[in-house]
């Protein structure tokens, strides 16, 4: 796996049955504006727009659609029409025309019992923006990305960050505890400088 590569997970919304009788695995892999969990130091979230580029480019670089990110196990693909991705206003809706292969199969099952309820997708990240504005809530957002696939997973792993990410908040723990040191000496520095005026003042009295 590239090491600019980045996963993240949320909950399937729904299974959908056709009227023809064909299954359809459908639902949001990504909702914008949707503040993640702690990814390590910092909180992430999603820009409408993001996958936009992804989606224009579909034809000519492939998105897939993967059964628990098993890349012998395709679900779909968006240059054939069985992987449908559009930008709406909650997030990435997606649509999978699962193929009639056991895998196709058990994806359907586990989805629509409820077995497995997450979809999982992973991405390079082409443009973000930092906001360190409190260094306590260092919030990264996703402006756009190279959406590489999307896939139903049953267990949501924790979200995998690129290096890039993790230079990042390995310079925001740099900076935090290069100012916790500096804040640390200063207050040191200050309960010496009390200590040694209180000690002047005792002696002045001593020889009063």
């Amino acid at each position: 796996m590239s090491d600019k590569r980045e996963t993240r997970d949320v909950e399937i919304d729904s299974v959908e049955i056709r009227e023809d009788g064909r299954a359809m695995i459908a639902g949001h892999a990504a909702v914008f504006d949707k503040l993640s969990e702690d990814l390590g130091g910092f909180r992430e979230k999603i820009a409408p727009g993001a996958f936009q580029r992804s989606i224009d480019k579909a034809p000519k670089r492939d998105i897939y659609a993967l059964w628990q990110h098993q890349s012998d196990k395709p679900l779909g693909r968006a240059g054939n029409g069985t992987l449908r991705l559009i930008e709406d206003k909650r997030g990435l809706a997606v649509e999978i025309d699962p193929p009639a292969t056991s895998w196709g199969m058990d994806a359907l099952a586990s989805v629509k019992r409820g077995d497995t309820k997450h979809f999982s997708f992973g991405f390079e990240v082409l443009k973000d923006q930092w906001d360190f504005t409190d260094p306590k809530n260092v919030i990264r957002t996703l402006q756009d990305v190279r959406l590489i696939e999307v896939s139903p997973v049953t267990f949501p792993a924790y979200p995998q960050t690129s290096a890039e990410a993790r230079a990042t908040v390995a310079e925001i723990n740099k900076r935090n505890g290069e100012s916790a040191d500096a804040l640390s000496r200063a207050k040191d520095s200050a309960q010496a400088r009390a200590s040694l005026e209180a000690r002047v003042r005792v002696a002045e009295i001593e020889l009063s």
